[in-house]
């Protein structure tokens, strides 16, 4: 299994659609300029954007596949 470090913007649950729109808009925006672009290949990053749902699946997906981790290890965490 292979382990990746991710970044991405998150906002507070129930934050109004236009707000997440705007936010949307101008990371999508930042990450078409070729200057970011270039600074987050360099650094090893791949540049996804897209719709908020792009996210948020991924986020449902990475919730379970560590929860099959820690159930099939049988990880305790104190």
């Amino acid at each position: 299994m292979w382990l990746i470090t991710w970044a991405g913007l998150l906002a507070p649950a129930h934050t109004p659609a236009a707000i997440v729109a705007r936010l949307n808009q101008a990371a999508n925006a930042a990450l078409a300029m070729p200057r970011v672009r270039k600074i987050l290949v360099d650094n090893g990053y791949t540049a996804v954007g897209g719709p908020p749902s792009v996210q948020g699946d991924y986020l449902v997906s990475e919730i379970a596949r560590y929860r099959k981790v820690i159930a099939d290890f049988n990880l305790r965490f104190d």
